[in-house]
């Protein structure tokens, strides 16, 4: 729980996330591992890639 991510490591995850939603990759494509850089992509892929309101999306892999 002390991890500590510098400023850059964080925004580098913010523009992965982006970029990885304008592709159309799913959000589970993430490569970070629970923590902060996981948090920065996440948060910056639903910026970029909204929900739609009232749906779910689920992967081929949670059958």
């Amino acid at each position: 729980m002390g991890e500590t991510v510098g400023r850059v490591a964080l925004g580098a995850a913010r523009v992965a996330g982006r970029a990885a939603a304008q592709a159309g990759e799913p959000i589970t494509a993430c490569p970070y591992g629970a923590g902060p850089q996981r948090f920065a992509f996440v948060d910056a892929y639903l910026e970029a890639e909204p929900p739609a309101a009232g749906t779910v999306a689920y992967d081929d892999e949670q059958g």
